[in-house]
Formats: structure tokens, C-alpha cells, sequence
């Protein structure tokens, strides 16, 4: 008696056993259909920013950058020097601080039409005052260290392209609303918070300087018109750093995401699959062990 497995016998056992497949597939589907729709949607919003790492008219001042004792770093590292400081705690202090974001982001919860609403378990929100349980080390008012590992744990990611260098802010969460003011919000806070470092590096380089022309030292400055020239390319520098537009432009704005729901159709049928492919494996290995038992009795 043959007792190899073929192709045309598996599919012989599949026919046979339809209806089971069909009955135990359409049970697991409708439990599969119920927790995907119960899921809050998922959107994504990006922001795009172009860095330039160019200075107007710069000028070469390494000796006394180097002397008036600041640490300012080379303009070819300002890309990375941003990026840096779009994850550093002490730019998301100053962002936590500025926006009050923080119910938003520990305590929003889903609600209708893709909005939220707060998690009165967490935040009372008549009494403006957290209430939430929490083990140590979190504290029941959320520190700025938990709240910038939530943000960039379960939210947000930062990335430079390596093709563009181009700085891309990127938000995941269930409120589109909020995508969007955290994006512009963040996008915002970041480009002015690098301004005002800059500016205060380029002020105390300034200062120097002056210092340096009052003093009228030789040591480090010769020529009879050096001072003036100093004077001119510092101000263009420092013009350059602080116009809003001079080192941070917009590729991709600010924007409100909309829900792809096709994303949900694809998980369902993706499910479904598997669903159908498990059953009928698990029919077909069942009904070769029958055969081979009944075989086994009959020879028996």
C-alpha cells in the first residue's frame, strides 16, 4: 500500500474537509475582525528641515576663538550639533517647559472620530492635578526624564538623511490632532532654542573682541585696520545666526495626518490568511494521522 504523501492528496484532504476549515477560520476571523476595529487608529506626521551649514562671509579667528576660552564648534558639524540637541534632555526641558505638554502626552487616551480626551485615572481634570499610580522610581507628577523617554520611546523619532542631511521629525500616535501641534511645536522650539545658542556664543565672541579693541592689544590683533574688519565680520556672523530664515528652512511643514484605512483591511486579510493556512495544516496533519492509525489497525 503507498504510503507517501502527495500534493494532489493534501488537496484531496482540503476538499474533503472544507466546511471545517470554512466554520473555524470564519470563528477566528470574526474575533480578529473585533480587536482590529477596537484598536485606535495609528497616524504618522513628519516634519523636513534643511540645515545650512554655510556663514555669511566667514573669516578665519581660530586663534582668538581659541584664546577667549568658547567652544564653538566648526560649522561643518552644525548638522550633527542640531540633532544632537533635538534629543538632548536640556532642549526637551526647555520644550516641556515653553508648550505644558505634559497631560498630553502621559495622560491622553482615545476617544471618538480620532480625538482624544483625558484619562481621568491619571489627570483630574477639575482640579488640574495628577492622581495617577505609579512604583518608584516615577513619581506621581511625571519628571522631565520620564516624559522625554515616553516621547521618544513610544512617539517620536529623529533621524538626519544621510543622502539630504536633512533633519526629518517624525510622531506616531493615535490623535492626528496632536501630531500636528507637536510637530509644529517641536519643529519651532528647536530651530529657535539652536538660534539663541548660537547667538549667545557669537555675543561672547563679540564681546572679546571688543574687549580686545578697547585694550588696544597687540598681542593677539596686528594691522591698523583690523579692528574695523573684525567689527564687520562679526556683525555679518552674528546676523547670520539670528535671522529666523538664515540656517532652518521648511522642506515639509507642519501637517495634520489622515488615516489610511486600508492599513486595517490589509492586517485583516493578512490575518486571515494565516488563520486559513494554520486550520487547513492542522486538518490535513489530523487527518494523516487518522489514516495512518485506521492503517495501522487494519494491518494490525
Amino acid at each position: 500500500m503507498d504510503n507517501s504523501i502527495t500534493l494532489s492528496k493534501l488537496i484531496d484532504i482540503c476538499i474533503k474537509n472544507i466546511k471545517q476549515i470554512l466554520l473555524i477560520s470564519l470563528f477566528f476571523q470574526f474575533f480578529i475582525a473585533l480587536f482590529i476595529i477596537s484598536q485606535p487608529n495609528d497616524f504618522q506626521g513628519k516634519v523636513i528641515l534643511k540645515i545650512d551649514s554655510d556663514t555669511v562671509d566667514s573669516f578665519d579667528a581660530n586663534d582668538l576663538i581659541s584664546i577667549s576660552g568658547l567652544d564653538i564648534s566648526s560649522q561643518d558639524n552644525f548638522i550633527s550639533e542640531v540633532y544632537e540637541i533635538s534629543k538632548s534632555l536640556d532642549f526637551f526641558e526647555y520644550f516641556v517647559k515653553k508648550r505644558n505638554f505634559e497631560v498630553e502626552l502621559i495622560a491622553a487616551i482615545p476617544s471618538i472620530d480620532n480625538t482624544w480626551r483625558v484619562d481621568e485615572n491619571k489627570f483630574n481634570s477639575e482640579t488640574n492635578e495628577w492622581n495617577r499610580t505609579v512604583s518608584s522610581p516615577l513619581t506621581v507628577i511625571p519628571s522631565t526624564q520620564e516624559l522625554h523617554k515616553v516621547f521618544f520611546e513610544d512617539y517620536a523619532r529623529i533621524d538626519v538623511d544621510p543622502r539630504t542631511n536633512f533633519l526629518v521629525i517624525r510622531i506616531n500616535h493615535f490623535s492626528p490632532e496632536l501630531i500636528f501641534k507637536w510637530l509644529k511645536n517641536f519643529s519651532e522650539d528647536l530651530i529657535d532654542y539652536t538660534r539663541k545658542k548660537e547667538q549667545e556664543k557669537s555675543n561672547k565672541l563679540l564681546e572679546f573682541y571688543f574687549e580686545e579693541m578697547e585694550s588696544n592689544s597687540k598681542k593677539y590683533i596686528s594691522g591698523i585696520s583690523l579692528p574695523s574688519v573684525i567689527k564687520d565680520k562679526i556683525m555679518n556672523q552674528i546676523f547670520a545666526d539670528a535671522l529666523p530664515n538664515y540656517r532652518f528652512s521648511y522642506i515639509q511643514k507642519p501637517y495634520k495626518p489622515q488615516f489610511n484605512e486600508n492599513s486595517k483591511i490589509l492586517s485583516f486579510l493578512l490575518f486571515s490568511a494565516l488563520i486559513y493556512v494554520l486550520v487547513s495544516g492542522i486538518i490535513i496533519y489530523l487527518s494523516l494521522n487518522k489514516i495512518k492509525l485506521n492503517r495501522f489497525i487494519v494491518n494490525g
